[in-house]
Formats: structure tokens, C-alpha cells, sequence
């Protein structure tokens, strides 16, 4: 009832997602998990139909599980997000019927637990409202300085979407005895995303950084 159809964890780079076809998981399709970074997804198609468990999990997700945090007895262990994603040429299909359980997020950035050393991913009442209602500039730094993400790095641009509820969502819970901060929740990051079309210069660097042929 929870899982996943591929899961990289702890630190691959470069796990390419080509031309393949995925239907109806009960969890997140493709996850990204602790430093897991430069992934690519490109020429796929994902399709929920809710036939199964009545399901509708995020397609791609970049999570990570702070359960280990100051002085916990097997030592402490920290997660970080990976901050390379490119997404391009895919069809992303959740069905016309919005009765369903689960979140229609083409992408969702998430994070539970404790926060890692320097990065403060569990926000107070005031950075939460910035998240919210700030200014496209203002959540931008917002989530670079507090969780390394830098939206600009992410692209997902020339694909098909259907039916979704949002295109990029970030959420933050404390978990596993974390200190609540005032702030928990997902919050939409739709108008953020880096959807803009390459030009062929732009796509070449994009080729050679995350490892792709011409």
C-alpha cells in the first residue's frame, strides 16, 4: 500500500529515468532520496489512474528523514537534499476524476525530522508565512539559505501535465522528537519553478552537466 517503483537513496548522482513507462504506484513513483543528485527524467510518461489502492502519490519526490538528531544513542546522521534535477519531454497524467486520495504534485521537495547541521528546513511562524505569501524573490532565498535548495537548478520544462493538483510543492514536519519551530505543512511553489525552454547552447551545457549524449 506504500511503495515506491524506483528509490535512490544516500548519494547517487547521475540515475537517468529514459523513455520508460509507469502506471499506477502506490506510493511515489520516483524518489530522490538524501543527496541523490543530478538525476534525470526524460521521455517518460506517468500515469495515475486511481485504480489501485484509489492512489494518487506525487510522481517525482525529493525527500529526506532526519530521524537522527542531537545525541541519539547509534550516533547522529543527517540527510540533505540533492540540488540538480532535470526533468524535460515527459507526459505526467493523474486522472480526471478528483475524487482520490493522495497529492496530485508532479514534484514534491520534503523533508522530516531534525534539521541538518546549518540548514534550519523546520521554519518559525514568520518563515512559514513567508513561504506562504512572500515575493517570488523572498521565498526563493528563503528556501536557498535555510534548506541549500536552489530553485534555479531544478528544471522541468517541456512536459505534458494533466490533472494535477501543483507542479512543485515543498513540506517540512517535525518527526522522531524534532523541536516544533511553529511552522509544519506543504505549501505550493507552482509560480517558482524553472520551467523556462533552453535555447541550444543552454541545453548543451544542461547535456553535458548532468552527463546526457547529444
Amino acid at each position: 500500500g506504500h511503495s515506491h517503483m524506483i528509490y535512490n537513496a544516500y548519494g547517487p548522482r547521475r540515475v537517468r529515468v529514459i523513455d520508460s513507462e509507469f502506471e499506477d504506484c502506490p506510493g511515489d513513483y520516483v524518489r530522490f532520496r538524501d543527496r541523490s543528485d543530478f538525476g534525470v527524467i526524460k521521455g517518460s510518461t506517468f500515469t495515475a489512474t486511481s485504480n489501485y489502492h484509489n492512489a494518487t502519490p506525487p510522481f517525482i519526490s525529493v525527500p529526506q528523514f532526519n530521524s537522527r538528531g542531537p545525541g541519539h544513542p547509534r550516533g547522529e546522521r543527517y540527510e540533505t537534499f540533492g540540488t540538480h534535477f532535470l526533468v524535460f519531454n515527459n507526459v505526467f497524467r493523474y486522472p480526471a476524476n478528483r475524487d482520490t486520495t493522495g497529492r496530485r504534485y508532479v514534484l514534491l521537495l520534503d523533508h522530516r525530522g531534525f534539521n541538518p547541521p546549518g540548514l534550519s528546513h523546520l521554519m518559525t511562524p514568520e518563515e512559514g508565512a513567508i513561504l506562504e505569501s512572500g515575493g517570488k524573490q523572498e521565498r526563493l532565498d528563503l528556501l536557498q539559505r535555510n534548506t541549500g535548495l536552489d530553485l534555479r537548478r531544478i528544471r522541468v520544462f517541456n512536459n505534458r501535465i494533466e490533472n494535477e493538483t501543483h507542479r512543485l510543492v515543498f513540506g517540512s514536519f517535525p518527526a522522531y522528537g524534532a523541536e516544533d519551530t511553529g511552522w509544519r505543512g506543504f505549501v505550493p511553489l507552482d509560480d517558482l519553478l524553472n520551467d523556462s525552454l533552453p535555447d541550444a547552447k543552454e541545453m548543451q551545457k544542461l547535456r553535458r552537466l548532468f552527463g546526457l549524449p547529444d
